[in-house]
């Protein structure tokens, strides 16, 4: 009972602290998606003055 307990918290533990990483990797994968449709898009004009202030 109390080694499984211990586990258990264990992995709770280790998925809390995964879990800012694992929500950057998805952050980052999604801002790439929405670059590549901006980049890609023909509002390119519009957007390319935001898109060069926020990567600064």
């Amino acid at each position: 009972m109390i080694q499984s307990r211990t586990v258990s918290i264990c992995i709770f533990f280790s998925f809390i602290l995964s879990f800012p990483f694992l929500l950057h990797c998805l952050f980052t994968v999604f801002y790439r998606i929405v670059f590549f449709f901006l980049v890609h898009s023909p509002f390119i004009s519009f957007f390319k003055p935001l898109i060069t202030y926020e990567s600064c």
